[in-house]
């Protein structure tokens, strides 16, 4: 199957980001759709209250549709170009509740997503991130990476900083079961991405790209600008991977490598 498949609208509808009424959901989460519009999208997954979650081609992001509105809908095949998909069972910490400096913790929520998945149960709880963080700060500052190397090792998981990671990289450590958390600029459109550094979770991979944990919520990779906050089983393609994590060369992203 091509790995974009095409849906038409049967009347007009919305694009969410989240599967409920249209009427309960702001401005910057829709999209109006006129009856006729055709859609590619790339990933299809299950439906939820009558809505499917899908991924559009060219970047344009994970959206919900009201199934009944659509012609056309599948569930996209994952396995492509000789690539079969993997996805860990990595739970989602937001960076947006956290206790303290919730705009500057995604680097401890991001590492607090990968020691849950290795030593399940050290972190429960939707704020289980808090208690990560409590460690952090015990020791030094959010954004230091020694510092999220020493209280990984306090709870027994041994990571090491690197600055030459390829999209290689990423697949060989979930192939290993160990989700990788790397740090992206975050700001300015995909051709010219900017900003200080944000860090997300990657814990999955498929033939276009990477399943992500993102703590702040959706980047937009056209415009940089954050179009959701939910960040929760995302994908990101490898356009954005590429462009906004190894940004010179294709050997260039920092992560922590477990």
């Amino acid at each position: 199957m091509s790995s974009k498949v095409s849906i038409t609208a049967k009347n007009s509808t919305l694009l969410k980001k989240r599967p409920v009424q249209g009427s309960d959901l702001t401005e910057n989460e829709i999209s109006a759709i006129d009856k006729g519009d055709v859609q590619r999208i790339v990933w299809s997954g299950d439906s939820v209250d009558g809505h499917t979650k899908i991924s559009l081609a060219d970047d344009a992001g994970n959206w919900y549709i009201y199934d009944a509105h659509w012609d056309g809908l599948p569930v996209v095949e994952e396995e492509m170009n000789g690539i079969t998909p993997k996805k860990l069972d990595t739970p989602y910490f937001s960076q947006r509740d956290n206790f303290r400096d919730s705009n500057r913790t995604c680097f401890s929520s991001s590492c607090a997503m990968m020691l849950e998945t290795l030593v399940p149960g050290t972190l429960p709880g939707a704020r289980g991130d808090d208690e990560y963080i409590k460690t952090v700060f015990s020791i030094g500052d959010t954004t230091e990476a020694w510092v999220q190397e020493e209280a990984l090792s306090r709870y027994g998981v041994e990571v090491r900083y690197i600055q030459n990671g390829s999209l290689d990289t990423l697949k060989e450590q979930i192939d290993k079961g160990k989700p990788i958390p790397i740090g992206i600029l975050h700001h300015g459109p995909g051709y010219a991405p900017a900003g200080g550094g944000h860090w997300i979770c990657v814990y999955g991979y498929f033939c276009d790209g990477f399943w992500v944990m993102d703590p702040w919520g959706e980047l937009d990779h056209k415009t940089g600008q954050y179009i959701s906050a939910d960040g929760e089983a995302l994908r990101y393609s490898n356009e954005l991977i590429k462009a906004r994590w190894t940004v010179a060369s294709p050997t260039d992203g920092w992560a922590m490598l477990g």
